[in-house]
């Protein structure tokens, strides 16, 4: 169970080298992948979007993420106008400690700590690996040995559990390990089948976990989209530049002593498509 941290900064005010802010925040503190990010997003030149800052860091379940947040917030980006911070549960890393039994969410009260594996023995025979799990949160493990399903009857199917005694049982109680159908053929007999239970890390939306100063609402809330662009199916006078009005401008300016119709007609069409006096 990864926590997983995010925001928004304001980059009117964002210290000049606020990545690498983040990043030096991110090397005391304990992560667990390498999809941590910090990234500038300039403003929309329609002015839908403003310009900002956005980060996404994954902390481990065993980092105390409550002081993280806090380094995060009150020494890092201490300056900065507005601040959002998002604060959830992620599943990201569960492909990398699928099979460590040590890792898992510190909220499991009763689960699999690690993915359950059966192999092949004999037709009606199947071996397993030790199976780790949690009952009421106690850590327990059935050791390594094997199930025979030659007198089991198969015909509705049949379940497995993972006791409190440390031992596999069908259709008894505790953790559900997997369960078992006759749909399998082996050597020209039906052979039980069976569908593990898997081990999974548990994942939670975004909460806002800290605002400061005034944050556009959509930065805010985590359920509120952000706003579309405008993509009109004319020219609009907020799509160009200053710098390209100026450019346009000194070219037109150019051609008024030899060309002055010509630079008439342009005045003309630079007004109507950018709506700027200065073509009047």
């Amino acid at each position: 169970m990864a926590y997983e941290i995010s925001g928004y900064v304001d980059a009117t005010n964002a210290p000049s080298d606020a990545e690498t802010v983040f990043n030096n925040w991110l090397s005391s503190h304990n992560t667990v992948t390498d999809s941590s990010r910090y990234r500038k997003v300039a403003k929309r030149d329609d002015g839908t979007l403003q310009a900002y800052h956005e980060f996404t860091a994954y902390l481990s379940f065993d980092e105390n993420v409550d002081a993280a947040l806090d380094d995060l917030i009150n020494s890092r980006f201490s300056t900065v106008e507005w601040f959002v911070v998002h604060r959830s549960h992620s599943s990201i890393e569960e492909s990398e400690y699928v099979n460590d039994e040590t890792y898992f969410s510190s909220s499991m009260d009763t689960g699999l700590r690690a993915n359950p594996s059966f192999t092949i023995d004999s037709p009606q025979v199947r071996s397993h690996g030790a199976i780790h799990y949690r009952i009421n949160g106690t850590n327990y493990t059935v050791p390594s040995g094997s199930v025979d399903f030659s007198d089991v009857n198969l015909s509705n199917g049949v379940k497995l559990y993972a006791t409190d005694t440390e031992e596999l049982v069908i259709d008894g109680s505790g953790v559900l390990v997997g369960e078992v159908s006759d749909n399998a053929t082996i050597d020209g007999e039906n052979a039980p089948h069976i569908t593990t239970e898997g081990f999974s890390i548990p994942e939670t939306d975004d909460s806002i976990h800290f605002v400061r100063g005034t944050p556009p609402t959509y930065f805010e809330n985590p359920t509120e989209s952000f706003p579309e662009s405008i993509n009109p199916e004319y020219f609009a006078r907020n799509y160009v530049s200053e710098e390209s009005l100026s450019a346009i401008e000194t070219q037109i300016d150019n051609l008024k002593t030899d060309n002055p119709d010509v630079a008439d007609a342009l005045d003309n069409i630079a007004h109507i498509i950018t709506g700027d006096d200065r073509f009047e």
